[in-house]
């Protein structure tokens, strides 16, 4: 069901940000929408897709779903913090998205993630801080690179290869919010929040 646009926009309208936020947070974390949710690489003119689960249910029924619902898979590996994936699955019940939780062991994990490209993972952590280069991100989730996708999109591969190798940092700002918007539209991922850093 994920192959449909609307799908994927659907789940991310049901994600309630703030709520997850506050409870899994206690407030220090920030709403994300992009791929790249900070300055510079951001791009400035992205909304994305804000909490609205009356949209959600719209664009399931536009995309065919019937009220019977759909229901997405998620693994998570042995002996991760259960609160995120069971707040998600409350918040797409809401909007007729059934969300079953599998708990996997690491080999199993690895398994799927490196024996030919990975589909529909949820993953707790990204790059995309002040002190990592963009393309690190890209290299691991748009491929080749650690963390294979099988969505592979030619524009999105014809971008990472422009900021790989482009030396004009204003250039690269422009090329990386590209890829951030055009990841926001498509959906590629689906954001959760992003977690400040803490200095003494």
């Amino acid at each position: 069901p994920l192959h449909d646009v609307r799908v994927r926009q659907a789940v991310q309208y049901a994600i309630d940000q703030d709520a997850l936020i506050e409870g899994l947070t206690y407030g220090y974390g920030h709403p994300c929408q992009q791929e790249y949710p900070i300055a510079p690489w951001n791009d400035p003119n992205t909304v994305g897709y804000p909490y609205n689960p009356t949209e959600a249910r719209r664009l399931l029924a536009e995309a065919g779903v019937g009220p019977e619902g759909i229901t997405l898979n998620v693994w998570v590996v042995e002996g991760t913090v259960m609160d995120g994936p069971l707040a998600l699955k409350d918040m797409f019940e809401e909007v007729g998205i059934h969300l079953d939780i599998n708990v996997i062991s690491y080999p199993q994990s690895g398994t799927m993630i490196f024996g030919g490209g990975w589909d529909g993972f949820m993953y707790g952590g990204a790059w995309a801080g002040l002190t990592i280069d963009p393309d690190f991100t890209a290299w691991l989730y748009l491929s080749p690179g650690m963390w294979d996708s099988q969505f592979r999109p030619p524009e999105l591969q014809a971008l990472m290869a422009q900021g790989k190798a482009e030396p004009d940092l204003t250039k690269r700002i422009a090329i990386y919010q590209e890829m951030s918007r055009i990841m926001t539209e498509q959906c590629f991922h689906q954001y959760l929040y992003w977690s400040g850093g803490f200095s003494s």
